[in-house]
């Protein structure tokens, strides 16, 4: 018997036929494996891309803080629930302010054609509608919010608390920095596992945020940059008003995607999306 391919996947299947397409540059990756569980140092990759620096978190002095001289189990590794390996583990409340993160300075700042992020998150408790990080992709080294490329958060739909949850992505309507800045959402549950998918384009600055099965947000770069410099996985927020949370981070890897399978890259995942997922969607203008 015969197997036709659905018509809407027709391009994207001739596309990637006729297009050699290479296998994406790992830029930077971690799946947390390899780490004991317990509180945690990162003693290999991430502390070493910090040229010497520490990992750091927000203390409520208002400063960021060298993990050791705070509450070291606000980020830890962990047994991944429901699945096999470890996890990157971080908590916070607003009565302790502890907003953890972590991130890495790319050793020369990646500046041609197309990357891709992707990171597996679960976001176990939500306590109210304060906004907190899963992480974020800057231009610059700084971890300013003026060098931000792409970013996304969280928070729990109002009335309904620790259930329903708000995927928020952040991106910007225009290219160099023009247009509105505004975030669109995708709804999640808790203590569900999903893969969030960010790709970007220097040339064009243009930013495509997917989740599998839950649909695809597009836009423009939220600063206006031309190259990727720093990963941040984590919560940075500046503000001492985040909702008390567990989340947990894994299987997270950073591509550069080579220049002749850019576009049959973008083209057959542009199909399959549209073919395939919808989500629901709610635009809001970026607060401050």
């Amino acid at each position: 018997m015969k197997t036709r391919l659905p018509s809407l996947l027709l391009p994207a299947a001739l596309v990637v036929a006729l297009s050699p397409i290479a296998a994406a540059d790992v830029i930077l990756s971690d799946h947390f494996d390899q780490y004991a569980t317990g509180v945690a140092s990162f003693s290999s990759k991430w502390t070493t891309a910090m040229s010497g620096d520490s990992t750091k978190f927000w203390s409520s002095g208002g400063a960021p803080t060298n993990v050791n001289n705070g509450p070291q189990t606000s980020r830890e590794i962990t047994v991944a629930p429901d699945r096999t390996g470890n996890a990157f583990h971080y908590t916070e409340s607003s009565s302790t302010a502890n907003f953890p993160y972590i991130y890495h300075d790319l050793a020369a700042p990646h500046t041609t054609g197309s990357w891709q992020m992707s990171i597996d998150f679960r976001i176990d408790s939500v306590s109210n509608t304060n906004t907190f990080w899963l992480g974020a992709i800057y231009g610059a080294t700084g971890r300013s919010t003026s060098s931000l490329i792409a970013h996304a958060n969280v928070r729990t739909v109002t009335g309904e608390e620790g259930s329903s949850l708000e995927l928020r992505l952040a991106y910007r309507t225009a290219a160099s920095g023009g247009g509105d800045s505004v975030f669109e959402t995708l709804t999640i549950s808790a203590d569900t596992w999903y893969t969030l998918v960010i790709t970007g384009n220097h040339d064009t600055q243009t930013l495509t945020y997917s989740v599998a099965g839950l649909g695809s947000i597009s836009g423009y770069y939220q600063n206006n940059f031309d190259q990727l410099a720093t990963v941040l996985l984590g919560d940075a927020q500046g503000s001492y008003t985040a909702p008390s949370s567990s989340v947990y981070l894994d299987n997270f890897e950073l591509r550069a995607i080579p220049e002749a399978s850019t576009t049959a890259f973008l083209l057959s995942g542009a199909a399959l999306v549209g073919y395939g997922i919808r989500g629901y969607r709610n635009r809001s203008r970026l607060l401050p």
